[in-house]
């Protein structure tokens, strides 16, 4: 009898450790296929950017079409202040403008400057990081990349900006850096050092509407 107890216990532990190779041979396969999956099928990298996008004339929401202002328009406070709902709009007088106004949110910040009236849009601009021109430049990329070209129209304003020639109308704000010299003369091409890079983008009347 307690030899055939002894045959039980022992083909009982022998039955335990099977069952647990078995099944830790079961989670390495697992695992295995998991990383052959991963190695065979990264995970897709989601483009998740949103925010103001430039063109040659207006700015637009990249996902909200209703949100959109163009050079010259006429728009009251009031309307302003309805069309971007939910943003944080303000409006202030000061030396380098007549009367400007400030949109924030979420998702990005323009500056917007009105002629006498009040009301006609003459400037727009935006050093938003999140901010982008229809041909995908951003803020912080390159400048010649942008241009397409080592050599541009540029002028040394309250800031240095250089002409895009796709977009004409276009302006973009030089990151001032002393570091990256580029030496502005009027009416002559600008050499575009490797180094330079866009700070913002601006739209601008051409006589400011004032």
């Amino acid at each position: 009898m307690a030899a055939t107890e002894g045959v039980k216990r022992t083909t009982i532990g022998r039955n335990l450790k099977l069952t647990l190779e078995i099944q830790q041979m079961d989670i390495a396969a697992a695992n295995q296929s998991s990383a052959t999956n991963s190695a065979e099928a990264p995970p897709i990298k989601r483009n998740s950017w949103s925010g103001f996008v430039f063109d040659a004339s207006s700015v637009k929401h990249s996902t909200k079409p209703a949100l959109l202002i163009r050079l010259g328009e006429k728009i009251a406070r009031q309307t302003l202040k309805r069309r971007f709902a939910g943003y944080d709009v303000r409006y202030a007088k000061g030396e380098g403008c007549l009367t400007c106004a400030v949109i924030t949110g979420a998702d990005g910040q323009i500056e917007v400057s009105f002629a006498k009236d009040g009301r006609t849009i003459v400037d727009m601009r935006s050093y938003d990081e999140r901010s982008h021109d229809t041909l995908g430049n951003g803020v912080g990329g390159s400048l010649a990349k942008a241009i397409g070209s080592y050599s541009a129209q540029c002028d040394a304003g309250e800031s240095t900006t250089c002409a895009s020639p796709d977009l004409k109308g276009l302006l973009y704000i030089v990151t001032d850096d002393e570091r990256c010299p580029m030496k502005v003369e009027e009416e002559r091409p600008v050499v575009i050092p490797n180094c330079a890079r866009i700070a913002g983008f601006q739209i601008l009347s051409s006589n400011n509407g004032r």
